[in-house]
């Protein structure tokens, strides 16, 4: 089965804003287990100046003696549909619905501890969307498998489709906030760096030849229209 295109989508900074669920963990995690915002920023800090990824999850079960986890992500859920305005990046829903009305294929990634980045998908009401968790922020390293040398294409694996049938494509779009993602970007594969302290001089940095940077992921639907 084929496909004109399909998008890959990452989801920190790009769908999910990352301090709005930020301030929502704080939120829960104050009032079921009294645990001060201080605290939780300090554990962020410390991991996002080694260059890791925040593991919220990992976090609070180390402090919080007999978590019950389940409890925990039920809560966070629930109030999560209170605050969607501010843990959605500006610009996300109306890009999710461009993909849906044109029937675009196309997946979330997101890199960082499986458990904590599916709860963070699913609290910003994406968690039908199908995803993958990734070790790496190098996104690009991921595409490469899916590469058809005798078809000169891709070949998308079933799992990232609703009827669990795989999809051949010419055109992969790789969407993401890191320029490291884009390191050794397969051939035929294009991207869009989405630069979130965006100006006219960073529109000018050479991510790669074919990525392009915008401030704002909704910023890509008149690009992709005009292609």
């Amino acid at each position: 089965m084929q496909i004109d295109t399909f998008y890959i989508v990452d989801f920190d900074r790009c769908l999910g804003d990352v301090d709005g669920l930020f301030e929502l963990l704080k939120n829960v995690t104050n009032d079921l287990y009294g645990i001060k915002s201080d605290e939780l920023q300090y554990a962020r800090d410390i991991a996002e100046s080694a260059g890791s990824s925040f593991n919220a999850l990992g976090h609070i079960t180390q402090v919080v003696d007999g978590l019950d986890i389940d409890v925990f992500k039920k809560v966070y859920i629930e109030k999560a549909k209170g605050v969607s305005d501010a843990i959605l990046e500006h610009g996300a829903t109306e890009f999710i619905k461009y993909l849906e009305s044109n029937n675009k294929s196309f997946c979330i990634i997101s890199y960082g501890d499986n458990d904590w980045q599916k709860l963070k998908i699913d609290a910003c009401g994406l968690g039908y969307i199908k995803s993958f968790i990734v070790s790496s922020p190098n996104k690009s390293q991921y595409i490469r498998p899916w590469y058809d040398s005798k078809k000169d294409g891709f070949q998308i694996p079933s799992s990232l489709f609703n009827d669990n049938i795989s999809r051949f494509t010419d055109d992969v779009v790789l969407i993401d906030d890191k320029m490291e993602a884009f390191n050794d970007l397969p051939d035929k594969v294009r991207g869009y760096y989405i630069d979130i302290n965006y100006s006219n001089m960073s529109n000018n940095i050479a991510v790669h030849p074919r990525v392009k940077t915008v401030k704002r992921i909704d910023e890509i639907i008149s690009l992709e229209l005009g292609k």
